[in-house]
């Protein structure tokens, strides 16, 4: 996909020490990053979890099924939102 990777944070990290759908690491990402809420886009798979997390942090969520997409969505997806 060729996704350049600026910054990278995990759950275990001793600043994060959390998991979803608490946006402690969403809220770093974003502190860190230095960039608005609106600007993000949180796409995941599960709206209980990822999208929950999504909107304790204030940001937009695209919901996807993973099961009924094809490789190639994600590649136009991929696409779109680079070139976006």
């Amino acid at each position: 996909m060729n996704i350049v990777v600026d910054l990278i944070v995990s759950s275990t990290d001793t600043y994060v020490n959390a998991l979803k759908p608490i946006p402690i690491g969403l809220n770093y990402i974003i502190t860190k990053l230095k960039i608005k809420n609106s600007n993000c886009l949180f796409i995941g798979d599960r709206k209980e979890l990822d999208g929950e997390c999504a909107a304790r942090a204030s940001i937009p969520f695209f919901l996807i099924n993973k099961n009924n997409t094809s490789e190639q969505y994600y590649i136009m997806l991929s696409d779109q939102l680079r070139n976006h």
